[in-house]
């Protein structure tokens, strides 16, 4: 190779360069910060990988990419609308690509000028109701007469904080009562005649875990009472297969007497664990909750421990102040 002006050392580095493919990279990257991360999150991110990049640019040799192909997945999942999982696995991408470069790999990271080429949606907030207001309307869910499945259904509303399609096609299948978990998969078997009904988490590849407090699990089991001869939880009244309406929740709000425009409707619901009472009540994120999981279940215990009536020991906003306490 000398006498035909080749360095065989740079030969090499070049051979293994082209052979090192963008998958290759990427799954020692995700080897490597794995390390660092909770199972559950590794699972997902591998799950992304394996969903949205290795399809298109896997086997691809990773010193060949440039922004254009990197752009191609990310194009491809805004596409489908979920522009939450673009900008994590734009993310990903420059990560990946940052640690090729490290690698010596590429000279130069194409996932640079990635930045800027998702925008954030514009987020609406929906109303929902100030903490001092909760035990007013945890009377008016008590009175209520309409049918006790709709009652129960905005009750659990409150204790689980899910989006309005996460609930009303979920399946018994995806609920263990006894371990006090709700799994929220990312596609569901779609409904006849029902739009959107194979909607989950929207993130492919996502299992959404959700807790159940022994409030939530109780009202479960009433509503099992109901609905637990069907596939689905919460049955449409005319017919079982199809699920509730999805104006049913607002419109036992509004004969509750609420405005479901100005004052609380049932997407608002969710906001009330990252909402202004748990700014007021709640202790901050950094004092000993640190996942979303642990702020569903002190958000819970916030509204367990507003209701006019003592539950488990909750009966004060005070009650909630501590890490004791939960």
């Amino acid at each position: 190779m000398l006498a035909d002006g080749i360095d065989p050392i740079e030969a090499k580095t070049q051979a293994l360069i082209k052979g090192r493919t963008f998958e290759s990279v990427a799954l020692s990257w995700h080897t490597e910060m794995s390390a660092k991360w909770a199972p559950d999150y590794s699972k997902t991110v591998m799950s992304r990988l394996k969903t949205h990049l290795f399809p298109l640019i896997g086997a691809r040799a990773i010193v060949d990419l440039d922004t254009h192909d990197l752009l191609r997945p990310l194009e491809a999942i805004k596409k489908r609308g979920t522009i939450d999982v673009a900008l994590r696995v734009q993310y990903y991408l420059q990560s990946i690509m940052r640690e090729a470069k490290r690698l010596r790999l590429i000279t130069v990271n194409p996932a640079y000028d990635l930045e800027g080429s998702i925008k954030a949606p514009r987020v609406v907030h929906r109303p929902a109701l100030p903490l001092s207001r909760l035990p007013e309307l945890q009377e008016r869910i008590d009175t209520y007469k309409g049918r006790a499945l709709t009652r129960l259904t905005v009750m659990l509303s409150l204790h689980v904080f899910v989006r309005s399609s996460e609930l009303r096609f979920a399946r018994w299948s995806e609920f263990d009562l006894k371990r006090g978990v709700w799994e929220i998969p990312d596609t569901r078997p779609a409904l006849e005649g029902v739009p959107f009904s194979t909607r989950g988490t929207k993130m492919a590849g996502d299992i959404h875990l959700v807790p159940l407090s022994p409030q939530a699990v109780a009202l479960l089991e009433q509503i099992h009472e109901i609905t637990g001869r069907f596939d689905l939880v919460f049955a449409g009244d005319t017919n079982s297969w199809k699920p509730m309406s999805e104006n049913t929740v607002n419109s036992a709000l509004r004969k509750m007497g609420y405005d479901t425009k100005t004052e609380i409707c049932g997407r608002g619901f969710r906001a009330h664990p990252h909402g202004s009472h748990s700014n007021r009540v709640l202790p901050s994120r950094n004092a000993f909750a640190t996942t979303d999981t642990e702020l569903r279940l002190i958000a819970s215990a916030a509204i367990i421990g507003l209701s006019s009536r003592p539950v488990n020991g909750y009966s004060t906003p005070a009650a909630i102040g501590t890490p004791s306490a939960l």
